[in-house]
């Protein structure tokens, strides 16, 4: 978030989007560099979690005319508050994993805790670090990840669900060819049953990624408005275009 640049393409993703909550893992920035930038982004309320030195650092954004959002704890690795709307109270927890494979157990050990103490809907989202299959992973090396059936095995124990997803299907990528190239799903919500009661209609997007190995993703509590929708210019690529030698340059440009 130290990149002007981020921060207008965050601004335009929440003029676009209009999300209640904003949760941001790996900042890179100090608290009162977070708190600056709430009002470029378009918010007039943030809580932060100082990175360290470069690494980590987390924040979460919200309007408090839109969301009424009272904070629960919160930690390196986490933000949970309470979201009240009317008479109804929901729990979001923004989810950092541990940055340390060895404590990818902490992780598991967060969210039980959450779902054993609390007895409110609640939905967890960010970056959880690992996968729930095998088939969640595309390129790189073939190496025994044990930690899947872990994660499956608290997913389980806490009656979690996934939300499914639009979009592509992975959420980090690295690498700029095709030899070197790695695509995971790192990054999803869990919701608890009663959360799902609240919104069945629930949904998740992957967004494009920009200044980030990350895909943003959105839950979207509300169904699409087909009536509402605007309309959008049909775009086609042409292989053939290839072939011309500016084909390049307009892409860079673009």
């Amino acid at each position: 978030m130290g990149n002007p640049v981020t921060v207008r393409k965050l601004w335009k993703w929440s003029m676009h989007i209009s999300p209640d909550l904003v949760f941001i893992s790996e900042t890179m920035i100090s608290k009162e560099a977070v708190e600056m930038k709430k009002g470029r982004i378009g918010f007039s309320n943030a809580f932060r979690v100082a990175s360290q030195g470069k690494s980590g650092g987390l924040c979460l954004f919200w309007n408090e005319e839109v969301t009424d959002f009272s904070l629960v704890s919160f930690s390196q690795n986490h933000i949970c508050g309470d979201v009240n709307k009317g008479e109804v109270t929901w729990r979001f927890v923004g989810i950092y994993r541990w940055l340390d494979s060895g404590n990818k157990f902490r992780t598991w050990a967060l969210i039980e805790h959450f779902c054993r103490d609390v007895d409110v809907p609640i939905i967890f989202g960010g970056d959880f670090n690992e996968l729930l299959s095998h088939e969640e992973k595309d390129g790189g090396s073939d190496r025994e990840r044990s930690e899947i059936a872990k994660f499956r095995e608290m997913v389980d124990t806490c009656e979690l669900r996934g939300l499914g997803f639009e979009g592509q299907w992975w959420t980090w990528e690295r690498g700029n060819s095709i030899e070197s190239y790695v695509r995971e799903r790192l990054d999803r919500y869990l919701a608890s049953p009663s959360w799902m009661d609240l919104f069945p209609n629930a949904y998740v997007e992957h967004l494009l990624r920009h200044s980030s190995d990350h895909t943003p993703i959105v839950v979207r509590t509300r169904p699409r408005d087909k009536q509402q929708k605007r309309p959008r210019k049909s775009f086609k690529f042409k292989t053939a275009w290839l072939l011309d030698t500016s084909c390049e340059a307009v892409i860079k440009e673009a």
